[in-house]
């Protein structure tokens, strides 16, 4: 059963904003779409591209009647207004977010909001390096994981509305505590953004930033490198509100580097690194089997 709301607010309208919004749209999902912000120009833009219904840059203009509201702002911006939402928010109302940080968020969320508000936290991996709604698109969700993080806290009937919600919009849902989707997306997604951040920089410390780059790196480098042009910003408030799980993910990498350069550095250890390549080969495959294999190397 596809979940139906009189007035949804999307609070913070970029990339997944307005796919979120379009993809309300699309499904018939709600019969009002309501972007709030602080720039009116960029939520105008949104209802050009056809993301949202209606826009405003008031709280409580956009909270008035609304059974649905949706975060699309970064981890530590929602977290400075969740009382404030609170406030004006009329009991019933389903309450979730699309944050990458799930532990700061939930436990900010679950301070303000009562029992008789649906809140559960959310993270659709459905993110770009385009952060812009320019990037928006109504198919965004669909086959992307998206976690619902309960906490024992989670009011009745939030998790069902959060899974539904999802499934309409063409997603597949995974359940878990907010603790563990922290340690989890540290591994799969913080720490790959920060190695391909360090990759680019690695390259430009060697003090050439001529030209040449630009036309000799190859699609591996460009391919593993892609995230590393997203918002500055943004990451840097990931990074921080996830700091203990990336930093236990960047040890273990820095562990792994010290033996990938212990056996590159030795002249008897072409079997290991063979070996070992082939067991990373493997364990690749086994994550996106459809994917075709390579023998490329630029």
């Amino acid at each position: 059963m596809v979940p139906q709301f009189k007035k949804v607010v999307i609070y913070g309208v970029g990339l997944l904003g307005g796919s979120l919004g379009m993809a309300l749209g699309r499904r018939g999902m709600a019969e009002k779409i309501v972007g709030l912000g602080r720039s009116r120009k960029r939520l105008e833009r949104a209802v050009t591209l056809g993301a949202l219904h209606e826009v405003t840059t008031d709280m409580e203009e956009a909270m008035a009647g609304a059974d649905a509201l949706i975060s699309c702002v970064p981890p530590r911006n929602i977290g400075r207004k969740w009382n404030d939402f609170a406030t004006l928010a009329e009991p019933g109302i389903f309450v979730t977010d699309v944050g990458s940080v799930k532990g700061s968020i939930v436990a900010d969320a679950e301070a303000v909001w009562g029992s008789d508000h649906l809140f559960v936290g959310s993270h659709p991996m459905a993110g770009s390096e385009k952060g812009s709604v320019e990037a928006a698109r109504g198919d965004l969700f669909e086959g992307a994981c998206c976690f619902v993080t309960p906490s024992n806290k989670t009011p009745d009937g939030a998790v069902t509305r959060a899974v539904g919600f999802w499934q309409a919009l063409g997603a597949r849902v995974a359940i878990m505590t907010p603790q563990r989707h922290d340690r989890l997306i540290a591994s799969i997604s913080h720490l790959p953004h920060l190695l391909a951040a360090t990759l680019v920089e690695a390259l430009y410390s060697r003090g050439d930033s001529s030209p040449l780059f630009q036309t000799v790196v190859g699609n591996g480098f460009k391919d593993t490198t892609r995230i590393a042009a997203g918002d500055p910003a943004l990451w840097e408030q990931i990074f921080s509100e996830n700091s203990e799980a990336v930093t236990e993910s960047i040890d273990d990498a820095i562990e792994l580097l010290g033996q990938w350069r212990e056996l590159i550095s030795r002249r008897d250890s072409s079997n290991e690194i063979i070996a070992r390549l082939a067991a990373i080969s493997e364990q690749r495959r086994s994550i996106s089997p459809e994917e075709p294999g390579t023998n490329d190397a630029d």
